[in-house]
């Protein structure tokens, strides 16, 4: 009797040894690769003429054995459940277009090459858990009727499930990927990647999840083995229909352009983190989606230097190139304040997309009552807003004003620092200018310091005024002021409280966090 043990059941193999093998292994299961192919085949034909079911537990197919030769038609459908549990397939495993009418067991097989299921048919349950792919493995437009088993399976090389149905539940937990996987187009109705590696990325573009997926960490114990979703992974275009959740997920490499994501479950998930750093202040780690460092790093590549006044004198190319608004410059330098038509249709091609991407995530968080995240997002969504229009555009709306003095209402920080330059320094500088600008225009009148400092602190004391609310500058009162300063008093007025205002707003932002 064969001494062949599985290591998942008490199988017992009543075939005899093979003579000569030192194992006491019989031919369907001895690892010797000069055994007699003829006799192999033979016995392997037996075993799948059998009426219940083919079983080909632990069969070792060795060097030189094509499998595809032996008699079975899998285009008219195997009506019986195949067991190729914890087979070897030293050759080329060659199972397309196959239609497993019954279950297909291919549990801790081992497929030295490479490995192709495309098209085929799985009607019943098919297990392929702990099986190790050495090569690349083929499941393209595979369809799975009831549960897709693929726990703890070994992909070495690529991995193609693309335009595949997955109807029962699809378990890839703790399987590995050494290479890229590619899901794209694939349907899923369940699936549960618990603890799953993608080392080189996942590709999820086009997919859609219809019922519960689960893209989370495993826990054993003490012990956690989060999912990763390596540099490239992406899911654009992907239709999240169903409860889809990632938790515990490391998403700095995922994009998710062009999908609609209001409804997916981020819990406890890391996004891209970026030091920004903003004139004085010191840097600040906020959450940055890859998709807009790529728009920076395209947007980047794709302009080119602006044109000076003097290129654009007489040179009919260039001027081609502008629109009619395009065309402004300020006569003393060759700063561009409109963009060419190229490059705002490239600037909108890149950043409207991740723009609407950080506005649903922003909305996503903000159900959760998770401020911190949702202001980051709202962060993101300004920037790329900013970053779409030229300067004028930006100007004309105050993103850029924005931007420096409340960070989008985000930053209250420096919103607070930008209202004490404005109250302590600017403004009192501007209202003693008075004093301070005739004497350097008229060389026969004398400049008083004393006066000056007097003026520079009454300026000061009055912005104090302004900013604490216990003034308020009148129209008609501030006409009554001799020279330039009625209008900086009513100027102050107005960009005070409206700094104050926007502190305000950050401040509130930053307390509900």
């Amino acid at each position: 009797m064969c001494n062949w043990k599985s290591k998942y059941s008490s199988y017992v193999c009543n075939e005899p040894p093979l003579e000569g093998d030192r194992d006491g292994l019989c031919i369907l299961h001895s690892t010797r690769d000069d055994k007699d192919l003829e006799a192999f085949k033979q016995k392997v034909e037996e075993r799948i003429e059998g009426k219940d079911s083919i079983d080909l537990k632990g069969c070792y197919f060795p060097e030189g054995f094509d499998h595809t030769c032996i008699r079975i038609n899998y285009s008219f459908g195997v009506p019986v459940p195949v067991d190729f549990s914890e087979a070897t397939f030293y050759e080329r495993a060659d199972f397309g277009g196959a239609k497993f009418s019954g279950e297909a067991d291919f549990r801790g097989a081992k497929f030295s090459k490479w490995a192709f299921f495309g098209e085929a048919k799985f009607s019943k349950v098919a297990d392929f858990q702990r099986a190790t792919f050495s090569k690349e493995a083929v499941f393209i437009k595979a369809t799975f009727s009831e549960w897709a088993v693929f726990i703890e399976a070994t992909f070495s090389e690529g991995a193609g499930f693309s335009g595949a149905t997955f109807s029962g539940g699809a378990y890839f937990g703790e399987a590995e990927f050494s290479e890229r996987a590619d899901f794209s187009r694939a349907t899923f109705s369940e699936g549960d990647f618990v603890g799953t590696t993608f080392s080189k990325g996942a590709n999820f573009n086009d997919a859609e999840f219809r019922k519960r997926v689960r893209f989370q960490s495993l826990e054993l114990g003490n012990e956690r083995r989060p999912v990763l979703l390596g540099p490239g992974s992406s899911f654009k275009y992907t239709r999240f229909l169903g409860e889809v959740v990632f938790q515990n997920v490391d998403l700095s490499h995922c994009s998710f352009l062009h999908s609609s994501i209001d409804k997916v479950d981020f819990r406890y998930c890391e996004f891209g983190k970026e030091e920004k750093s903003f004139f004085i202040f010191p840097p600040r780690k906020q959450n940055v989606l890859r998709d807009e460092l790529e728009a920076d790093e395209a947007v980047g590549a794709g302009l080119k230097p602006a044109p000076t006044v003097d290129e654009l004198d007489g040179d009919e190319d260039v001027e081609k190139n502008l629109s009619e608004t395009d065309t402004r410059f300020f006569p003393f330098t060759s700063f561009r304040v409109r963009m060419t038509k190229g490059e705002e249709k490239l600037r909108e091609e890149k950043y409207e997309p991740v723009r609407r991407l950080y506005l649903e995530l922003k909305r996503n968080f903000e159900d959760k009552k998770d401020w911190n995240t949702a202001g980051d997002f709202h962060y993101g969504e300004m920037e790329c807003r900013r970053k779409m229009y030229g300067w004028l555009g930006r100007n004309i709306l105050s993103l850029e004003a924005l931007y420096w003095t409340s960070g989008y209402g985000e930053r209250p920080k420096r919103a607070s620092i930008v209202l004490a330059l404005l109250v302590l320094v600017a403004f009192p500088l501007l209202l003693s200018l008075d004093v301070l600008v005739p004497p350097l225009l008229f060389s026969d009148r004398p400049f008083c310091f004393g006066n000056w400092v007097e003026d520079l602190c009454n300026s000061f004391w009055y912005s104090l005024e302004v900013a604490t609310f216990t003034r308020v500058t009148r129209i008609g009162e501030a006409m009554h002021v001799a020279g330039w300063n009625k209008w900086i008093l009513v100027l102050e007025s107005i960009v005070v409280y409206v700094q104050i205002a926007l502190f305000a707003l950050a401040l509130r932002r930053k307390v509900k966090r």
